[in-house]
């Protein structure tokens, strides 16, 4: 065992008053929530005419540009407000008309720069045609959006997107007779391509652009609505942009020309290859530049770059090709897991089980991959670039985690009654998952990366920016779990992002709506993210609420009018301590203790299964059976550990260095200092610092000579020269520093004739006798002992001369014996209190008490 068992304890009550304190204090010491900025939903869309029956901020706001250059971050609320009322449960086409809000930093904070940049109160991003079939319609796929930057050359970013309706609703399905008539109903007329037959997931497509005052345009892409899931930008021959739309069906191009988009899809589909770049599989991508070439990462692969045991399988890996605008698209390399790793599995859909695709990636066994979301990022300090591939896909849970695929099997994805009664951890459940990989693109090759890109090999959410929050040079991560909660993932300097633990420094905006302008705060929905606003180090907080695409019936009453609700920024007071980790073993038995008891539906459970915050009622839980109570316990989450004594993240079993004090704990046992106390002598100074660690009296010592500053000042040595470490100034064998070491004094002692005892008769009247003036003969005859070392008046005389001021017993200045000499005779006598004292303290003495002249006394006469 590491570190013996009293001595936790002896810190257990000191270390729980602060664990227990941290989930109450953390929100108000962590950011400024009393001056937060606020904007009212009367005032972001409240009071557009169209948003006044509903309105939804559809997913994580924009974030990671500076839209005014003043190198403060901006951010964009992309909000959807539905036309008609809802029919619940019911296949429909209801329109949407894009309400965006823009807010923009100042001197002050942030402030809605709308009208500044847009002139209108919104920025409404969907074309609107009432004599359209197809009008209105617009939810951006804010996950997948390209970080905003200068395309048209005017110095201020543009934003561009993929806008359609995947808000939720009912899926038309095309082998259903009932769904052909429904469509010929909303998407009349019938169009021939069967991909563009649904309506009622299209959207127009529009992209904001700039002008050269720092103003902007909503500008419509010159296409008839359709499913768009990608955009992409890619460089063309007259020095400005094309844009690459990728839709479940044909990819569509346009060109930004003189002011205007012009379609250039025909041109593209001359293109040898454009049918393998844009036909089929699933409309995810990623442009980058690399080793002077323009690549395009697309999901999915074509068949005739697939194995023949995968040719069935679309969803079978990703493919990576350059593009040249003179040349077009050239196959460059495709990734497909190894045959052996690959495997069918029965999965169970309702009443239906179908045989799906499944991989073994980096160890875990990946159900129904998908390989959808893409980065192209530095993450460590060899400046190579890595290709981050995020899967969406499902993995197995309880004692079937990472466990092999078992072919006797038939997998299943959890029900929303499983999941509110509990006990649904059988072998067989999926859980949605997102895998990550890395990838180096050498010579237009995929070269798999050895080192995890994720700790566990898996991020979740899907929402991610890459930012170095912390200042150490290497890109973190950014984003959030699911649900529209922030994340943070910390590089660890090798290029592997650890997840930050954030359940004991998040605010309880689930429970307490103080921090909101309402109260039903709940039902709305609402979102939060952690972005460093105002300081590169520093978090601050913007938080949300969502609303809906209907008022729910709980608040259709007479009373109700609708009002959107309130987006808000605290600003951080301090940078955030981001050293605890939520590792994968601690995110795995969340999910796992959350599913097995039927907390993911349970009210009040579902936030903290999210975020590892507390669970409530936790007085008596001990979630990870440790036998320490979650309210006791750093790591409610991991059995192996719970006391986190630095506070540090990592726990006192895995901690080298359990008091953080830069001592490692084998040392400082062999030290005999204490490794769960930074400052074991408690004289302010950290053991780490302090020469003496285990000597409250002692803390430094300027020239490393293993004497005590102090302790060398009182007796006349110099602090500041180390060879005087090694002198004898009371000639009795022992060098400065032994004589510091074996606790007695280095200039000389009351055993004045050296026979290592204190004698009133030999000592104490050789002294007396010397401070009356004799000297010679005078001094020694009758005195010195039969084992007297020193026997000679000459070695005596020196001998009470090393004594030097330390004679002064009284401190008055003055050697004299008729007070100096008689208290030390008195004291060898075996003299105290009073009648040590009595009438024999000079008047100006400042050692006065029998007590200070007693220490004076001890201090000249150690134990020998």
């Amino acid at each position: 065992m590491k570190l013996l068992a009293h001595i936790q304890f002896t810190l257990f009550a000191l270390s729980m008053v602060v664990l227990s304190s941290i989930s109450v204090t953390a929100a108000s010491t962590d950011w400024d929530f009393i001056n937060a900025q606020k904007w009212s939903g009367d005032e972001v869309e409240g009071s557009i005419e169209y948003c006044q029956n509903s309105s939804l901020r559809w997913l994580t706001p924009f974030l990671d540009f500076d839209v005014n250059l003043d190198n403060v971050d901006d951010f964009l609320v992309a909000i959807s407000c539905y036309q008609g009322e809802n029919p619940r449960g019911e296949k429909h086409n209801l329109e949407m008309r894009g309400a965006w809000k823009m807010f923009c930093s100042d001197k002050d904070g942030h402030y809605d720069c709308t009208k500044d940049l847009f002139g209108t109160d919104v920025i409404e991003t969907t074309a609107y045609d009432e004599d359209a079939a197809w009008y209105g319609g617009g939810n951006p796929y804010i996950h997948v959006h390209e970080k905003p930057r200068d395309l048209n050359g005017d110095g201020y970013p543009e934003f561009w997107y993929a806008l359609n309706k995947d808000d939720g609703r009912p899926e038309f399905l095309g082998s259903v007779e009932e769904d052909a008539d429904l469509l010929l109903d909303l998407c009349e007329p019938a169009h021939p391509d069967r991909y563009q037959r649904d309506c009622t997931r299209h959207s127009k497509q529009s992209m904001l652009m700039s002008n050269p005052d720092g103003t902007y345009d909503v500008i419509f892409l010159p296409w008839e609505p359709f499913l768009a899931h990608g955009m992409l930008v890619l460089p063309n021959l007259i020095g400005t942009f094309d844009l690459f739309a990728m839709a479940y069906g044909p990819f569509k191009q346009a060109r930004w020309s003189d002011g205007e988009f012009v379609d250039v899809t025909n041109e593209f589909e001359l293109d040898p290859n454009w049918h393998d770049v844009s036909f089929g599989g699933a409309p995810y991508g990623k442009v980058f530049n690399h080793e002077d070439t323009v690549y395009v990462v697309r999901a999915d692969t074509p068949n005739r770059y697939r194995p023949e045991w995968v040719n069935d399988v679309n969803h079978s890996g990703f493919t990576l090709w350059k593009y040249t605008p003179e040349e077009g698209f050239a196959f460059s390399d495709v990734y497909i897991p190894d045959e052996a790793d690959a495997f069918r599995f029965k999965m169970q859909r309702g009443d239906q089980i179908d045989t799906v695709f499944g991989a073994t990636l980096r160890g875990r066994p990946t159900y129904d991959p998908h390989w959808h979301f893409f980065h192209f990022e530095v993450l460590d300090d060899t400046n190579e670039p890595v290709l981050i591939v995020r899967q969406e896909g499902f993995t197995t849970v309880g004692d079937a985690y990472r466990a092999p695929y078992d072919s006797s099997l038939v997998y299943k994805l959890a029900s929303s009654e499983e999941l509110e009664t509990g006990g649904v951890l059988t072998n067989n459940l999926l859980w949605p998952d997102s895998t990550v990989q890395g990838f180096f693109v050498r010579n237009g090759k995929l070269i798999e990366r050895e080192l995890p890109v994720a700790s566990g090999d898996a991020l979740s959410g899907n929402y991610h920016k890459l930012k170095d929050i912390n200042q150490d040079g290497f890109l973190d991560l950014i984003g959030e779990v699911y649900n529209e909660l922030p994340a943070v993932w910390l590089n660890n300097g090798q290029g592997t992002l650890d997840q930050v633990f954030l359940g004991d420094v998040f605010p309880d905006l689930m429970n307490d709506a103080s921090y909101w302008d309402k109260t039903d705060h709940n039902i709305w929905g609402w979102g939060a993210m952690l972005y460093p606003f105002y300081s590169p180090n520093k978090l601050d907080f913007l938080y949300w609420i969502k609303g809906f695409t209907f008022p729910p019936d709980v608040l259709k009453t007479d009373e109700f009018v609708y009002s959107p609700g309130q987006i808000a920024i605290a600003t951080a007071k301090n940078s955030l301590n981001l050293d605890k980790k939520f590792s994968p073993k601690e995110r795995h038995l969340l999910h796992e203790v959350c599913l097995s008891n039927g907390l993911t539906r349970k009210p009040g459970f579902q936030f903290s299964c999210l975020m590892g915050t507390p669970f409530p009622y936790d007085e008596n839980r001990d979630t990870d059976e440790d036998g320490y109570f979650d309210h006791l316990d750093a790591f409610r989450f991991d059995n192996s550990e719970w006391l986190d004594t630095d506070d540090d993240g990592i726990g006192n079993t895995a901690d080298l260095d359990d008091d953080g004090d830069g001592v490692l704990d084998t040392q400082e046992i062999t030290d005999g200092t204490n490794p769960l106390l930074t400052d074991t002598d408690s004289d302010g100074v950290d053991d780490s610092s302090d020469p003496f660690p285990t000597d409250i009296l002692y803390s430094m010592d300027s020239d490393n000579d293993g004497m005590p500053d102090a302790w060398e000042t009182s007796f006349g040595l110099n602090p500041n020269d180390p060879s005087d470490a090694m002198s004898d100034q009371d000639n009795d064998g022992m060098t400065a520093l032994d004589e510091f070491l074996a606790g007695t004094i280095p200039l000389g002692s009351l055993d004045i004739d050296g026979n290592e005892s204190y004698d009133a008769l030999t000592d104490g009247l050789l002294l007396l006798r010397s401070m009356f003036g004799l000297s010679g003969e005078a001094l020694t005859i009758g005195l010195v002992s039969n084992d007297a070392i020193f026997t000679n008046s000459q070695d005596i005389a020196k001998r009470i001369a090393t004594l030097n001021d330390l004679a002064d017993i009284d401190g008055n200045g003055n050697i004299d014996a008729l007070t100096d000499g008689l208290l030390t005779l008195r004291y060898l006598f075996g003299l105290e209190g009073d009648a040590l004292v009595k009438d024999v303290v000079a008047d100006d003495a400042t050692r006065v008490t029998a007590e200070d002249i007693e220490t004076h006394l001890e201090s000249l006469a150690p134990d020998i």
